[in-house]
């Protein structure tokens, strides 16, 4: 991970054609703050982190611990790095990459910024962030800046991140998937917000949000953030 400050991404720069093949994988997940840090930490004791949403609240010793933390960063140009859970040892925000792609980007393989849970009884921190900037986009991957699930009931995990697809030339995302779900505790009854998934074809002006949980249902007043 990062640690404790915000000090280094991935950041590519492709003068032409870039190709992730099948089983390919350009991995920065638990690269992000550790726990314990970045601006969207848990607020208490086994609080997720948070990022392109707000984190879920956890129910422990009778519903009076793990605040989550709250969300921050752009949707359109993100670029910062997922926070960790409240508790030292217990997760890792994802890490952060940029690609800039004259050309093609074919992505068949993956792009990947989750957040990593360090046991399965502890909260998880954020997603991290994907942001792409491609002529045009091709290919059946996957960019995903999810956060990792909780294996332990009523501790959820931590908010989504946020990915942004920016073409300069094509107006079609071909087949490619984008995930930045929030983590949920062991059944489901716990969970953290979505991050966000801002995708902008050449033709457009403003683009396209998409916020999508994968069904989950988050505590009241938990909320992605769209700034």
């Amino acid at each position: 991970s990062n640690g404790t400050s915000e000090t280094s991404n991935l950041n590519i720069t492709v003068g032409g054609n870039l190709t992730i093949l099948a089983g390919g994988n350009i991995n920065v997940s638990g690269k992000g703050y550790s726990s314990g840090y970045g601006p969207g930490v848990g607020t208490t004791p086994y609080g997720a982190g948070g990022y392109g949403g707000f984190a879920g609240d956890n129910c422990l010793s009778g519903c009076g611990w793990g605040s989550g933390g709250p969300s921050y960063g752009s949707m359109k140009e993100p670029t910062r790095l997922g926070s960790g859970s409240y508790s030292s040892g217990t997760g890792y925000g994802g890490g952060a990459v940029i690609i800039n792609v004259t050309g093609i980007a074919n992505i068949t393989g993956n792009i990947t910024a989750r957040s990593i849970t360090l046991g399965s009884q502890y909260a998880s921190g954020s997603g991290g962030s994907i942001y792409l900037i491609a002529g045009s986009l091709v290919g059946i991957g996957t960019l995903d800046a999810s956060a990792s699930n909780s294996g332990y009931d009523n501790m959820a995990g931590g908010s989504g991140g946020r990915i942004a697809v920016h073409l300069t030339s094509g107006n079609s995302f071909d087949s490619v998937k984008f995930t930045a779900y929030g983590g949920r505790d062991s059944d489901g009854s716990h969970a953290s917000s979505a991050g966000t998934i801002w995708l902008k074809r050449a033709s457009e002006t403003y683009g396209e949000l998409i916020v999508d949980n994968n069904n989950l249902t988050v505590n009241a007043n938990k909320t992605t953030m769209m700034t």
